[in-house]
């Protein structure tokens, strides 16, 4: 391959290298094809007629680089660490940026090129321009899913003149960077939220966990955290997860009571270019918001003779009458082995502030619309539960749990072996 021949200033011969990279924020992945032949010895003469100067250089030197070291990369720079010198080792070297792999060309004859690492937009564009092999230069203000090219001239200062002179040495290197991963996070086991109207702000330590870029920890991360418009009126400050602790945060409005059904997704700012992902799969859990003054008040489940005056007896503490269409009773059976929900009743109506509410055997004084046939209600030990819910959700057989409690009563109970969620 024939040598370009060209005079510029400082006295350096130049060999040029290429490199070719595809931008993204993981660390790159580095491959070389090296390609070329060694130039032919040439010899140029000049004579200058008023100093009557003669010089000559030897370009059969090799003064080529390989092996160029790319260091981190995010979504928006990537850093050149160094590359290997010949073994006659260059004097200096010119590195150029491009989005595209022509326009190269060695600098005008006497000039420096204006070197700034922080990309145009318009190419071919130097960011470094000094003697070291491993300048460790980071161009900033790439966009991700772009491919550049790099292109290195190394140079041997001529003597007697300040001039420049490239050598056509080439290595081809490319390098793809994988575009932006999404980003990913955990719930902890059981994330469902069960809280008084009246609790004011709560917080939750933790809730959020494992949380990362998955690319390196570069990226700022946010969390979306979406609550159902016909929801968000059951918080005075709507659920928050903080992206670098993971605490969930919200203030239940004060009067209100409901299920909010929340989905939360974590968002990074790689950018979707070249097929990028900046978020993550949603993750959902509920917020149960209950009233604090609704209580199970009184229960008789072993009565004189055959059961047949068994009752649950509901009052309403609050100072508000109260709509009993989102709540159900459930009776749990404290004999089987996981404490099992054996029957339910679906509440509706309204419970006035103050009021009673008695469900039970039809025989019981005062008793509700609400009742059940005789010799129903286990004698013990057992429970009885008020959740925010429908029987739908407690289908026979399932243990009791703390998510949307209101209130419970366990009875006739040693105190050993009764699910803690209702104690």
């Amino acid at each position: 391959m024939k040598p370009w021949k060209l005079l510029g200033p400082k006295g350096l011969i130049y060999c040029m290298c290429a490199i070719c990279l595809f931008l993204s924020n993981s660390s790159p992945s580095f491959s070389s094809n090296v390609a070329g032949s060694t130039p032919k010895p040439t010899t140029l003469t000049e004579k200058e007629s008023a100093a009557v100067a003669i010089f000559s250089t030897d370009l059969s030197e090799d003064i080529s680089v390989s092996s160029p070291v790319f260091g981190p990369a995010t979504t928006s720079t990537l850093t050149l660490a160094s590359w290997t010198p010949s073994a006659s080792f260059p004097d200096g070297y010119i590195v150029f940026i491009n989005d595209a792999p022509t326009g190269f060309s060695p600098p005008p004859l006497f000039a420096s090129p204006s070197v700034s690492t922080t990309w145009s937009g318009v190419g071919p564009q130097a960011i470094y321009s000094g003697a070291a092999s491993n300048p460790n230069v980071t161009v900033t203000g790439l966009d991700i899913g772009t491919t550049y090219y790099f292109v290195i001239y190394s140079g041997r200062r001529v003597p007697p003149f300040n001039a420049l002179q490239y050598d056509t040495g080439v290595g081809t290197n490319t390098s793809t960077l994988p575009p932006n991963s999404a980003p990913s996070f955990d719930l902890i086991s059981d994330p469902h939220q069960t809280v008084a109207n009246n609790i004011g702000a709560f917080s939750v330590t933790g809730f959020a966990q494992n949380i990362t870029d998955n690319d390196g920890g570069t990226q700022a991360l946010i969390f979306d955290v979406e609550v159902p418009l016909g929801q968000q009126s059951l918080f005075s400050s709507l659920p928050t997860i903080d992206a670098a602790s993971g605490d969930l945060a919200f203030s239940p409005a004060p009067g209100t009571y409901g299920l909010a059904e929340v989905s939360v997704t974590l968002r990074d700012n790689g950018g979707t270019d070249g097929l990028g992902v900046d978020e993550s799969a949603p993750q959902t859990f509920d917020i149960f918001v209950v009233p604090p003054g609704l209580v199970i008040n009184e229960l008789d489940a072993n009565t004189d003779g055959t059961d047949d005056r068994e009752f649950i007896e509901l009052y309403n503490a609050d100072g508000a009458d109260l709509s009993l269409d989102e709540f159900v009773l459930v009776f749990f059976n404290g004999n089987s082995p996981t404490d099992a929900s054996y029957r339910t009743v679906d509440l509706s109506g309204t419970l006035s502030a103050g009021g009673y509410l008695v469900i039970g055997n039809s025989e019981v004084d005062n008793v509700s619309s609400f009742t059940f046939a005789s010799n129903q209600l286990q004698n013990g030990g057992d429970a009885v539960a008020v959740y925010l819910g429908d029987a739908v959700n407690f289908p026979n057989g399932n243990p009791p749990d703390g998510n949307g409690l209101v209130d419970a009563l366990v009875y006739d109970a040693d105190g050993d072996g009764f699910d803690d969620a209702l104690r």
